[in-house]
């Protein structure tokens, strides 16, 4: 299926128009914070995978929950009945309006949290960005590759929660390590069936597997160093159990020394 002239200039007119929008959101987030240093929004979180202010965190988590999930299952919904989808690129509204919120919020973070996102934060951004256009301009695998990043983005939920205090870490990054592997396999699965149509759902699906690779290697990293705090907790609990008893013992025998 040819692609449609359409579907590029929504994701740029309308990305340009989500990244107004969501970078007004976060401005006045961050005039909130600076207003009320002790609030909640000026927070940071610590310990977790990206130790952030928590205003930071707002705009990611709508649009993860209540802009991302309800345009997909539209663009499901509303395909073309009879023709392919999955494997095709069916040129509709809901699928246009997914890819420009991608690009519209990762332009828009980029430049308004440029100094809490880390280098490696901004090449993902810019790499998400060129994605969205490119899935616009392929001629197959839009269906996949929106699944795919839908997929990518719950993973990513899972870990903000997770830095928020609202899900078990642990369980955060087993959940962002399987939003990876999951779509990576079915993926891997198509390839000797069906090969991306052009160069445009090559770059996606290549640059899918680099992120892919990053986000389980920063998951099992995570993991790695919640286990070395549970045991550097653990054995300063150990400390303190082993030398309380010496604690009583030595009050006692000072006690005993001032009754004589």
């Amino acid at each position: 299926m040819a692609p449609s002239s359409a579907l590029p200039l929504q994701v740029l007119t309308h990305g340009a128009v989500w990244c107004a929008g969501l970078a007004g959101v976060n401005l006045g987030l961050l005039l909130l914070a600076r207003r009320r240093p002790s609030s909640w929004l000026a927070q940071r979180t610590s310990g977790g995978a990206f130790e952030a202010p928590k205003k930071n965190y707002v705009v990611p988590i709508i649009g993860q929950c209540l802009v991302m999930p309800p345009l997909w299952v539209l663009a499901w919904a509303l395909r073309e009945p009879g023709e392919p989808w999955w494997l095709a690129a069916q040129a509709d509204w809901p699928s246009g309006e997914f890819l420009a919120y991608a690009a519209g919020y990762f332009l828009q973070d980029a430049a308004v949290h440029w100094s809490d996102n880390g280098a490696l934060v901004a090449l993902h951004h810019l790499g998400a960005i060129l994605a969205s256009v490119a899935a616009s301009l392929t001629s197959g695998w839009l269906g996949l590759l929106l699944t795919l990043s839908m997929v990518y983005e719950l993973g990513s939920l899972a870990l903000e929660l997770g830095d928020l205090g609202l899900c078990p870490r642990r369980l955060a990054c087993w959940l962002l390590i399987a939003s990876t592997l999951v779509p990576m396999a079915w993926t891997l699965a198509e390839l000797p069936f069906a090969r991306p149509p052009d160069a445009y759902a090559w770059f996606c699906v290549l640059l899918a597997f680099v992120a892919g690779a990053l986000r389980v290697r920063e998951a099992w990293t995570g993991l790695q160093a919640l286990a070395a705090r549970e045991a550097l907790a653990e054995a300063a609990e150990a400390v303190v159990v082993d030398t309380a008893p010496r604690t009583v013992v030595s009050c006692s025998v000072q006690a005993l020394q001032v009754t004589r």
